[in-house]
């Protein structure tokens, strides 16, 4: 649908640590300018990094009105000393901690001359406007899940070059849900296996599991994860299993509020898979209990 609008708004900005949707940036121009207004999508500006991580901020490339739109970035980092980010906006994640990334941009020069050429009485200038984003330093590994919209499995990974890949081939990126325990004291191998037949995914650090099911013909993709010892500020992740699917039949999360709603929906509670340490917030509540079986 076309409609007259005043300003026009582009897509994603993507970073090296993960997807990352970032505000659809307002390019403004003239009230007579008619252009489809694309879909702007909700994102949440957190990320967890583990130290040693780097790589480089940088800009996607995209397609707006059948004209290639890139941005010029310009990051600096709150605090150096846990997250450095030089001129070139490659980082280096350096100890743990917390700091604010704070951006702007502008529409690169050739893209800048491009629409010019195209459009020489539109006024293609960026707002002046600055985005800050929380990012949390960490010794351990971020989780990440995805979901695929056709087959309903949901889908966890460390790997961060996996999360962007089936993120690319249609699966939906649902960010960071906890932190794999990397610690040296009492940490468990959480296995991810894969059943062939069904195309489904589970998740076990319990030994004789893992075995019956390679017996049934599931496939050990090897260790996805790592489970700690509940205590501290480790917390349960429950586990929940669907009898009606054949592909996503069990599911996993550390939110109570989303286990509940699983089970009124009929799912059955099978307890906790395993313990997970937090995503660090400054106001995490980690009095959580278990809900009871039904």
């Amino acid at each position: 649908m076309v409609q007259r609008m005043k300003k026009i708004t582009t897509g994603f900005i993507t970073t090296a640590f993960g997807i990352l949707t970032v505000f659809h940036t307002p390019v403004y121009g003239q009230e007579q300018f008619d252009a489809p207004i694309p879909e702007i999508e909700a994102f949440d500006l957190v990320e967890y990094v583990t130290v040693g991580e780097s790589g480089t901020y940088k800009s996607s490339v995209e397609e707006w009105c059948k004209e290639k739109v890139e941005y010029s970035l310009a990051i600096g980092s709150s605090d150096n000393s846990v997250l450095q980010v030089n001129e070139n906006n490659e980082f280096i994640a350096v100890k743990e901690g917390k700091v604010l990334l704070i951006w702007s941009y502008t529409l690169s020069e050739e893209t800048t001359d491009r629409l010019h050429r195209k459009w020489p009485n539109v006024d293609f200038s960026l707002p002046e406007e600055v985005i800050c984003q929380t990012v949390y330093v960490t010794n351990n590994k971020p989780v990440y899940r995805l979901y695929h919209p056709g087959s309903g499995e949901h889908l966890l990974t460390t790997d961060k070059n996996e999360y962007r890949l089936l993120y690319k081939n249609g699966w939906k990126a649902e960010q960071s849900r906890w932190l794999s325990d990397q610690s040296d004291t009492a940490k468990l191998d959480v296995h991810r296996l894969y059943n062939p037949n069904a195309s489904d995914h589970h998740y076990t650090a319990d030994m004789q599991e893992i075995a019956y099911l390679l017996s049934a013909g599931w496939k050990d993709e090897g260790v996805a994860f790592h489970s700690g010892t509940l205590g501290g500020q480790a917390v349960p992740v429950y586990r929940l299993y669907n009898p009606n699917a054949i592909t996503g039949s069990h599911h996993f999360t550390a939110s109570l509020e989303e286990c509940k709603a699983l089970q009124r929906a009929g799912w059955i509670f099978e307890g906790i898979g395993f313990n997970v340490l937090p995503l660090r917030t400054d106001q995490a509540d980690l009095g959580i209990t278990g809900p009871e079986a039904e």
